[in-house]
Parts: structure tokens; C-alpha cells; sequence
């Protein structure tokens, strides 16, 4: 067996995130991961200006969903008023 390419998306927003790149990014990572070993590198989910407390203790989260590693860069909550 053959050793998997590696691809590195860079994002700002990924699923679980309600935007809707995040959630078009997370099927094209995901449609990806048969040919390719996928890593993503985005923020925390935080789109409507919040971040869960899960998010708020260090600055760098590693996961995988799904057959696709996150990399999540964490950010502070902020007003979405001020888009």
C-alpha cells in the first residue's frame, strides 16, 4: 500500500462553524481524504462573535473530524456589530 499524499487547506472558518465556507470546505476536505491525507488550519468556531469555553483556554487546538486533522488557531470573542 501506497503512502497517501499530504494537503494543507488554509481557512478561516470550518465546520461545526454556521458559515457557510466552513461547511463547503468541511465536504471538500472530507471528498478529499480518499486520495489525500488532509490538515486543515483555521480558527476556532466563532463566526457569530462567540467562543465556546472549550475554545478559551490556549491558543492552538488539535482534532480530527470526520478522517480530516484541524489545526485551530484560537481568537477572542468579538461584536459582530463591528463587521
Amino acid at each position: 500500500m501506497t503512502e497517501k499524499k499530504r494537503m494543507l487547506i488554509y481557512a478561516h472558518y470550518y465546520a461545526p462553524d454556521t458559515a457557510s465556507t466552513g461547511q463547503l470546505l468541511q465536504e471538500l476536505a472530507e471528498g478529499l481524504g480518499d486520495d489525500f491525507d488532509v490538515t486543515v488550519i483555521c480558527v476556532v468556531p466563532s463566526y457569530e462573535g462567540t467562543v465556546a469555553p472549550e475554545y478559551r483556554t490556549k491558543r492552538l487546538y488539535t482534532e480530527t473530524m470526520n478522517g480530516v486533522r484541524l489545526l485551530r488557531v484560537g481568537v477572542p470573542p468579538f461584536d459582530t456589530a463591528s463587521r
